[in-house]
């Protein structure tokens, strides 16, 4: 996945945000190409919301600018900026059957009846739910509903789609499914979208590019692949799953020593990531070899995750499910670290 070419198509310069006393965004800068899929990903309370509404209007910042299509949106009420928004909850009405949540916006707009009808039912299509127009949202299982209130958010035809947290109410199949499902309509509709996670499989499968978020703060912002092999900090390596991080013990201006080897890398720093795709399961006489010990061995379909202890330090990493037998916890085993997969961290 590749972020667009051209103008920003959405701009946000130093946005700053408080509740009272607390920082909920603290100087967020980035941008949005037309057609890109951005996620907001971090743990819950980091910020992700806030910045959602912000951007729609329901929220004023403190400071900073915030630019769509180069013009400046603070001064803009909600109804005006053509953005739409779609909620985890689903917040489809009740009373209302599924062609009539579908098309409520545009009779508030006040639209003609007939192309209301026309409009909602051709979104419907859209997300195929065509035969589910004139059903009661209550007959409607949880995907269901999560594709009425998606279709609800492009009827309008905004400029620019804000989902927060959309699938975070559904099972994990459901939600992969719809995941998908998601992305290609957003890029069916030619739009702009920034989709809040705090589920980082489910950001890498949706976005172009992902913000990781920390307590109000912009971290990062890169491709997925990007994240995964070369994160800025000990958090975004942590969030994107890595644990093999360790303490330097010794360092000078070319090599550092760790509990599991020296390694060349200047700049002394503090500690050290030792990336999974960087350890490789090797024979116990191989050059580099690190003797140690299987702690778990845990199924997760394509491969198997596996802790092993090696000079008192564990390590996880991974092996191809194809290998038979598995490791069984207690089996001897030795690993080679590759040096290019030693990342250095000055700390967090």
């Amino acid at each position: 996945m590749k972020a667009k070419q051209g103008a920003p198509f959405l701009c946000a310069r130093g946005l700053s945000l408080h509740y009272g006393q607390t920082a909920a965004l603290s100087d967020i800068h980035f941008e949005l190409a037309r057609g890109e899929i951005l996620c907001l990903l971090g743990p819950s309370g980091c910020g992700k919301t806030s910045l959602l509404r912000l951007i729609a209007g329901l929220e004023i910042p403190d400071a900073g600018q915030l630019q769509l299509d180069g013009q400046d949106l603070i001064p803009i009420p909600t109804h005006e900026r053509g953005i739409g928004f779609m909620f985890q909850d689903f917040a489809l009405f009740p009373h209302l059957d599924v062609v009539a949540n579908v098309r409520f916006g545009l009779k508030m707009a006040g639209l003609p009846r007939d192309e209301q009808e026309r409009r909602a039912r051709e979104a419907l299509a859209q997300v195929g739910l065509a035969a589910f127009a004139d059903r009661d949202v209550a007959q409607l299982s949880g995907g269901e509903k999560q594709r009425v209130a998606l279709a609800r958010s492009l009827v309008p035809r905004p400029r620019l789609l804000l989902l927060d947290e959309p699938l975070g109410s559904l099972d994990a199949n459901t939600r992969e499914a719809l995941g998908e499902e998601i992305r290609s309509l957003i890029l069916a509709a030619g739009l702009a979208a920034i989709y809040v996670t705090h589920d980082r499989r489910e950001a890498c499968a949706i976005a172009d590019r992902i913000a990781i978020i920390r307590t109000g703060r912009m971290l990062q912002v890169a491709e997925p692949a990007v994240l995964y092999h070369a994160p800025c900090t000990l958090f975004v390596a942590r969030f994107f799953g890595q644990r093999n991080i360790f303490p330097v013990l010794a360092a000078d201006d070319e090599s550092i020593r760790t509990a599991l080897g020296e390694f060349a890398l200047p700049d002394r720093p503090r500690q050290v990531l030792f990336h999974s795709r960087g350890i490789q399961s090797v024979h116990a006489d191989a050059p580099g070899a690190l003797p140690g010990e299987i702690r778990s061995c845990t199924f997760r379909g394509a491969h198997y995750e596996i802790r092993s202890e090696h000079h008192g330090q564990l390590l996880q990493y991974t092996l191809p499910s194809s290998q038979a037998p598995p490791p069984q916890p207690g089996d001897r085993c030795a690993i080679r670290i590759d040096p290019t997969a030693v990342i250095p961290f000055a700390g967090d």
